[in-house]
């Protein structure tokens, strides 16, 4: 099971990053895991709104 943690901001946006691959994604020469994908914590980033939006304003 490959870990994900995600980034909740304040523009409602998030983004999705990996934490540590599984097992099989370890010793697959490209990285790719066709497991569960687990999403491990989430955290909230008050006061923050994410790069796209900082971008468009």
């Amino acid at each position: 099971m490959c870990d994900f943690e995600e980034f909740l901001f304040e523009c409602k946006h998030s983004v999705v990053k990996l934490k540590s691959y599984c097992h099989f994604a370890r010793n697959d020469p490209n990285h790719q895991g066709f497991g569960v994908k687990v999403l491990r914590r989430s955290w909230k980033q008050h006061g923050r709104i994410c790069d796209d939006c900082t971008m468009k304003a």
